[in-house]
């Protein structure tokens, strides 16, 4: 069984169980918790991991949830379920001088410089 099918099933057990045990209430319970988006989430990450991304450069790192890395875009910043950062690149505070966030203090960009 692929590991995608078996977080499937384990996302349908989950859902199935809390229905029997809680109800409705239990049914919306387990969908706002992050348990069924997580295992959605590690075989989307083991994925990459078979098509040869190195696993260090996976945010969170597989199996976990947490750090998620924040991406600025041109309104906003969002932290990303998940991403790849490169490899052989050093991190960089940089203020956003573009949109409408420009030379605000709270938002700083992580650039990277290539060593």
């Amino acid at each position: 069984m692929m590991f995608i099918d078996e977080q499937l099933l384990i996302f349908k057990n989950k859902i199935e169980e809390a229905i029997k045990s809680g109800g409705t209430s239990g049914k919306e319970s387990i969908i706002r918790s992050s348990d069924l988006i997580n295992l959605i989430h590690d075989a989307v990450k083991f994925e990459f991991i078979s098509f040869g991304i190195n696993p260090n450069n996976i945010f969170p790192h597989f199996k976990k949830s947490k750090p998620e890395i924040k991406l600025a875009g041109f309104l906003k910043q969002k932290k990303q379920d998940i991403c790849i950062i490169p490899s052989g690149i050093e991190k960089k505070k940089t203020p956003i001088t573009w949109g409408p966030n420009a030379n605000n203090l709270r938002f700083l960009a992580i650039t990277r410089n290539i060593k």
